[in-house]
Formats: C-alpha cells, structure tokens, sequence
C-alpha cells in the first residue's frame, strides 16, 4: 500500500511536470509569435536616436555628433559643447543593442530586442517558480504573455523590452541570493539592480521594492553583502560618468536640457488619481482581473512578500501619472511595463501546498484558456498593436529592400564606391543611417513648415518635448537659409564625396523637381515605389562646370542663446 508521503510526491511530481511542459509550450508560442512579426527597420526618430548611441559605442567612437538640422530632426537630440548634439536617452539600451552590432551589424541590433523578450518571459517563469511553485510559473507566464500590451512593446525597437527584462532578472536573482546565499546571484542581483537607472532614470524606484523582497525572503543576517553593493555601485558609477561627459554633471541626464524634469507635479496627479484604475485595463483582458484580485485578499499569508509586491507595483503609476502629458492608453501605458509583472505575481497566492489542488487549478485554469487563444488572436487584429503589426509588416518591405539594396548594388561608373547617403522621411532614413557609413538626411528638414516655427513660450508640450536653445538656433538657421541651394549643395557635396546617393520621394514634396531642375543631377530609378538613385553628369569636354563644389553650409554664424 501506498503511502501519504509517496502519494503525495507523485501528484507533486505530475503538477511540476504539467506546469514545466506547459510554460515550455508557452514561452515557445511567444518566441514564434515575435520572430514572426519581428520588426527589422528603425520606425521612429526616437529608435534611431537609441540605435545611433549603440552604433558609435559600437565603433569605440563617443555618441556625439556635429550639429545639423538637417540631418538631426525632432525633439530626440540636445544640444551639447559648442554645436554639437546628443541624443537625449540614457546609454543603458544602446549597451545592449552594441552587442548586436558587434555580431551582426544593424540587422544583428534589430535583433536583440526579440531575444531579450524572450529571455524576459523565462526569467518570469523562474522568477514565480522560486517565489511560488510550478504550476503558479505557467499560469503568471501564460497572464503575462497574453497581455495586450506584452507582443507589440516586447518587440518593438525601444527600451521597453530591455527596461521589463532587466527589471525581472534583478528580482530573480535577488530571490535566488536571499533563498540561496550564493555570492554570484547577489552579485548579479546588484549588477542588475546598477544598472536599471541606465535604461530608464525613473527606475531608481524599483530599489526599494528589490530591497524588500530580498528582506522577505531572507532567513537570517545577510552576509557578504559589500558584494551585492559593490555590483551594483559600478553601473551608476559609469552612468554618472557618461552623464558628466555628456550632459555637464553626473546628476543631469539628457532630459533636463528640455526641462522634461519639470513636466511633473501633484496638480497633474490630483487631477488624474480616478484615472489610475483605467489605466490598468490595458493590461489585460477583464477575464484576468479575478485571479489577480482573489490573490490579492489571500496574500496576507505572506505579507512580507506581499508588501516587497506592492512596491515593485504602485511607485511607476503613482509617477507616471503625475506626468503632465501622460493619458491612459497605450502608447503611454507601455511605460509601466516593468511594473506589469508585479500584477500578475499576486495570483500566486492563490494555489494551495497541495500538490492535488494545484492540478485542480491548473486544469480549471486550462478550460478558461482555452477559449483565450481564438479571442486573442482576434484581439490582436482589433488592438491598436494588432493594426501596427499589421502596418509595420505592409510598409516596412520598401525600408527593408532599400537597406539590403545599398550592399548589393553593383558599383559602376556613376555610382562611386565606398559609403553612402539618403534623402528621405521616415523609416527609410532612420534605418539606413544607424547603418555603418551611411547617412541620413531628413526630407522634412527642408520642407515641413513646423520647423519655421519659433519656440511658443505658452506651449507646455514644446518647451518640455524641444531643446529650447536647439530650437532657436534652428530657426534662425532656417529663417536665413535657402532651403533649395542648401538640399542640392548638400547631394552635390556627397557625390563629391565618393557617398552612393539615393532619395525617397514619398509625399510629392518638391524635392525631386528641385533635383530634375538641376542640370548637373540625374535620377536613376531603382524599385517601383519612388526609391531613386542620383549621379553626377559630367560636364561636355571644354565647357565651364556648373557643378557646384561647395560644401553644404556651416552653422558657425548661428548663435546659440544661452
């Protein structure tokens, strides 16, 4: 006859088998789902200003560029020295993204966001398999990659998914030091814990919640804790360090030359405290919220862990929310993604140590999943990250034929070798010129009227979003610029240069007829969008050249007002 204790090993040994095989399942469909919607170009001016910082880290070089208007355009870049600019965001993404450069160049950075998702929903599995038990692991890995917002954020070209996987690594190896007392995982746990403040400066509100769960969970005096302090003492040392080089001081990150410090307060939060519950409904799908709120009555069991849980969860809204532009949908939500998990771990309270009643919650939570996956799979079509990977996939196959296109184009007589430049807007251009040797030219520099613009003193968006001092130097720039003479100079100049030319023509802005105006220029097209490739005709033998071999013009005389 069988005993308890044997019996009860057996059922254990079923449930950790079932929640293993099932969170393998899992984190298997969202390596797949992100590999197949994988996003291979540069979509926006503030992932280019991440991939730039990646790309000179990556050539040893330092992330400063000289001024150009037309070539650094949006609120992304600072002004810094003497007529030099910066991108405004921290080094801690552009460190990971170097090391896909170093392996693959752009495609290769393209890259580890998917990867880094993917190392994020098994560091969560492993992290509620060391607080909980396995079965918990595969429901809380299942709620989190089911999440609206977790396919789209974890894949896309920001910091978001570096920002989420960072933060669970240093929570995993902060309950491993604490269960374990192994020296390498409180190293680990201070390197990570360093290192958060690097990816978003915010992050510094994570510490307390890490403090606490190591507290909860630690059986007696913590020893040889000088280690864990030192790990986590380098990365702000070189953040610090970056930051004065950069940007003036060790304290003053990239944001506090547009003043964007300024841009909280508790006016915004006392008028936006209702609205904190709606901003947790683009979490996840209503079906969700009674696993997480029953965890939450049963967690007082625990409530060490419990209260480590509730600092992990309230510091980023309460802030966020205090952010005068901050509105509770999705492209703002997604800042409080390294938050999302800490949900989700309430649910762990809910099985019970009997290894029978978790199967009973694994095959009740089995029936309410599988009617997930057909809803899902609608959701995502009808979600606003649905419509962007459907959108990305359509009009991203020009962007991606275009940066291949570059390297495989044979060099002939009127394309000279060696690197190139693009005229363009939009992903086109961004993603070429985070290329090793490329250039990038911003079409809308030369024609988007939003740019004549001065800097409205009343407007609280611009004067937190703009570099105040970039921005009246840029106006100036353009107010005594001719726009025309400055775009055919600038081809003119790169042609001379040795750069392969092309230019994108995708609004029916007047560029192209600038350039069929000019006699010394010629368009090649080369796809059947508007992807075009520009030479130099030469001059009729003994005629005067009327090719212009002026360089493009300098910013020497633009004053810069302190």
């Amino acid at each position: 006859m069988n005993s308890p204790d044997a019996s009860q090993r057996r059922w254990t040994l079923l449930a950790n088998a079932t929640g293993w095989l099932g969170g393998a399942v899992v984190i298997a469909w969202f390596a797949a789902l992100l590999f197949r919607h994988h996003i291979p170009v540069i979509p926006e001016v503030d992932c280019q200003g991440y991939f730039l910082i990646a790309r000179s880290f990556s050539q040893f070089e330092w992330p400063r560029w000289p001024e150009d208007f037309s070539r650094f355009v949006g609120h992304v870049w600072v002004q810094v020295g003497e007529q030099h600019v910066m991108a405004k965001y921290p080094p801690g993404w552009p460190v990971l993204l170097t090391l896909g450069y170093w392996l693959a160049g752009l495609a290769g950075a393209l890259w580890v966001n998917p990867v880094l998702a993917v190392l994020g929903a098994l560091a969560f599995f492993l992290l509620l398999w060391r607080l909980f038990n396995v079965p918990v692991a595969f429901i809380g890995t299942t709620l989190w990659v089911f999440s609206p917002l977790v396919p789209f954020y974890m894949n896309y070209p920001l910091s978001h998914s570096a920002d989420v996987t960072m933060t669970l690594l240093a929570f995993l190896f902060t309950v491993g030091a604490a269960q374990t007392g192994r020296l390498w995982l409180l190293i680990a746990a201070g390197g990570c814990a360093g290192f958060l403040p690097a990816i978003r400066p915010v992050n510094v509100l994570l510490w307390p919640a890490l403090a606490a769960m190591f507290w909860a969970l630690h059986p007696g005096k913590p020893r040889r804790w000088r280690a864990g302090l030192v790990a986590w003492l380098i990365p702000l040392a070189m953040l610090a360090l970056y930051n004065w080089i950069s940007f003036g001081a060790p304290w003053r990150t990239g944001y506090a030359l547009t003043g964007e410090q300024t841009g909280f307060g508790w006016q915004a939060l006392e008028s936006r405290w209702q609205l904190l519950p709606a901003i947790t409904t683009t979490f996840f799908e209503p079906r969700w919220w009674g696993l997480i709120l029953a965890g939450m009555l049963l967690s007082w069991r625990r409530w060490k862990l419990a209260v480590a849980i509730a600092l992990w969860l309230l510091p980023l809204p309460v802030v966020y929310a205090s952010y005068y532009y901050f509105q509770p949908h999705e492209e703002f939500t997604r800042f409080l993604l390294a938050g999302l998990p800490a949900w989700i771990l309430w649910v762990g309270f809910l099985l019970p140590e009997d290894a029978r009643w978790r199967l009973v919650g694994l095959a009740g939570f089995g029936l309410w999943l599988a009617a997930v996956p057909p809803a899902f799979l609608v959701h995502l079509q009808q979600h606003q990250a649905g419509r962007q990977y459907t959108n990305l996939e359509e009009s991203q196959s020009a962007a991606v034929r275009l940066a291949g296109m570059f390297h495989r184009l044979p060099k002939t007589n009127h394309l000279p070798p060696g690197p190139g430049a693009l005229y363009a807007t939009g992903r086109r251009g961004w993603t070429f010129g985070a290329t090793k040797n490329a250039v990038n030219y911003d079409l809308a520099s030369w024609h988007d009227a939003h740019y004549d613009k001065p800097l409205d003193a009343d407007c609280a968006r611009a004067k937190i979003w703009e570099d105040p001092r970039r921005h009246a130097a840029r106006h100036e720039w353009y107010a005594r610029t001719d726009r025309r003479q400055d775009f055919l100079t600038r081809i003119r100049h790169d042609l001379a240069a040795g750069r392969a030319v092309y230019f994108a023509d995708d609004y029916g802005w007047p560029m192209r007829k600038w350039i069929a105006a000019a006699p010394d220029l010629k368009l090649h097209s080369i796809s059947s969008g508007n992807l075009w490739q520009l030479s130099q005709v030469p001059p009729p033998a003994g005629a005067n050249s009327r090719i212009s071999s002026a360089t493009p013009p300098r910013l020497s005389d633009v004053r810069y007002h302190h």
